[in-house]
């Protein structure tokens, strides 16, 4: 699996922070300065978690699921 270069928690800290929060019932905040992240950040692993399980935690594409069409075939016809 790549990391991110720019990320603050592997897989196994993000499943960590996610398990402490669902599990054990500790505060996203309390969890977020644990791992020395912030608490939005916490807070969308453990909904990741959540919804998904530890396949949720898994690096995702920042690319886009979708792209807007460029041209019409019409003009594309044309040349």
């Amino acid at each position: 699996m790549d990391i991110h270069k720019n990320a603050r928690l592997s897989f196994r800290s993000r499943e960590a922070l996610a398990k402490l929060v669902v599990e054990q019932g500790l505060t996203r905040k309390a969890a977020a300065a644990a791992f020395r992240v912030s608490p939005k950040t916490a807070g969308k692993w453990v909904e990741r978690y959540q919804q998904a399980g530890v396949d949720g935690l898994m690096d995702h594409s920042s690319r886009p699921h979708l792209s807007r069409a460029g041209c019409p075939r019409a003009w594309w016809r044309a040349w």
